[in-house]
């Protein structure tokens, strides 16, 4: 993918979001309900163009984002100036951000977008990052209640989310984007990730899972590093 590409990609990602503010500010609400109190620094580990990251600063975190996309960081950079980027993939996170923080957060498809194999490494790499006793919340799709939808439609854009589930259980994930530009889409493919087995590899790892959830079409399980 060239550098146009990416910063096409990383656009149209964006605008999903019709009123960005306030799906920052539902995100804030999820946090207050799953972390502490803000207290020093968070990591978030799949960031994306930085939308967690928002939440997290407008709570008062120092925060440190991560993501193996350089073209969405870009795009994060650009919105949040102040806050550390960093190129990581999570499955090796330590070895992108070299720190450790008080809490570490992976909301969205950054988790179910791995191999299924590769879900024990990624958390494993999130608990590397968490120092002892510090904060984790992973949010992840509520796959059971997925369906497909018109995600936006007014005078700037039409985006579409389309999911076909697959006979090996996996979900073609599209997502088209229709603008003055015309249509463009975007593949990925997920693997859908349960409550008891999100809950099995943060245990696994290291966590103490404390408090479970659903939120924002999202279930949500958050914890300690032990």
């Amino acid at each position: 993918m060239s550098a146009a590409e990416g910063a096409r990609m990383a656009a149209d990602q964006d605008l999903v979001f019709a009123d960005w503010n306030a799906v920052t500010g539902r995100v804030m609400s999820m946090m207050n309900a799953h972390l502490p109190v803000p207290s020093g620094t968070l990591l978030d580990a799949t960031c994306g163009t930085g939308m967690a990251c928002d939440a997290a600063v407008r709570l008062g975190w120092d925060v440190i984002g991560a993501d193996a996309s350089p073209a969405l960081l870009d795009r994060a950079r650009e919105r949040l100036p102040g806050v550390d980027f960093a190129v990581a993939d999570v499955r090796a996170l330590y070895d992108g951000v070299k720190r450790t923080a008080d809490a570490v957060i992976s909301i969205g498809d950054g988790l179910p977008s791995l191999p299924a194999a590769d879900l024990p490494v990624a958390v494993d790499g999130m608990r590397r990052c968490t120092r002892l006793g510090g904060a984790t919340m992973i949010a992840v799709r509520d796959f059971k209640a997925l369906k497909s939808a018109v995600w936006r439609d007014d005078p700037v854009c039409r985006v579409t989310a389309l999911f076909v589930h697959r006979a090996d259980g996996a979900i073609d994930f599209t997502l088209q984007v229709e603008d003055a530009d015309g249509l463009r889409t975007q593949m990925r493919r997920l693997q859908p990730v349960s409550e008891p087995q999100l809950r099995t590899e943060m245990e696994a790892c290291g966590f103490h899972v404390r408090r479970t959830g659903k939120m924002l079409g999202r279930v949500v399980l958050s914890g300690v590093a032990v």
